[in-house]
């Protein structure tokens, strides 16, 4: 990814919480426009409203819970420069409106907070995990526009492998 971002923009941040991950990416690609930076994941490097563009797959679905990706939707607006966009994918979900939904929410938070607790038994025990922390359309939409997101949407895009990806377009 971070190689085709590079062909397209002048100056391409690529940042990573795996020391691992961003070394495979600097021997992957050694541009002269890309600046590598491993991260503690909830701080980003760059200065406030220094950014014109922020890309992300495949990231904010393995965060322990929605609150804490939305800290980091809120560290990509301090970053992200006036009339900046983000593209961000990640798993969306959304409840219908009929008593199905309304008995379903309940359920679903049961269910979320004792995923919690087995995830914290087994981290304790030294297992690493990979979690699935899907966001609830509604409550991601309502919350980008209180932090100052304009233009939200919410698009689903066909891989080759017929897999949906789901991302959300926003604009500060």
């Amino acid at each position: 990814i971070t190689k085709q971002l590079a062909i397209s923009f002048d100056h391409v941040w690529a940042v990573d919480v795996s020391e691992e991950m961003i070394t495979c990416a600097k021997t992957a690609l050694n541009a002269g426009n890309v600046t590598y930076a491993v991260i503690d994941g909830l701080h980003l490097p760059q200065a406030d409203c220094s950014v014109k563009a922020i890309f992300s797959t495949h990231v904010l679905q393995h965060l322990d819970s929605v609150a804490v990706g939305f800290s980091y939707f809120r560290e990509l607006f301090r970053v992200l420069d006036a009339g900046g966009t983000i593209m961000i994918h990640l798993p969306l979900y959304q409840f219908p409106r009929d008593k199905f939904g309304q008995l379903m929410r309940p359920l679903y938070a049961a269910y979320r907070q004792l995923d919690n607790i087995r995830s914290g038994a087994k981290r304790r025990l030294g297992v690493k995990i990979m979690r699935g922390t899907p966001y609830p359309i509604r409550d991601l939409n309502v919350f980008l526009y209180e932090i100052g997101f304009k233009n939200v949407e919410f698009r689903l895009f066909t891989l080759r492998s017929g897999d949906l990806h789901p991302c959300v377009f926003a604009t500060k």
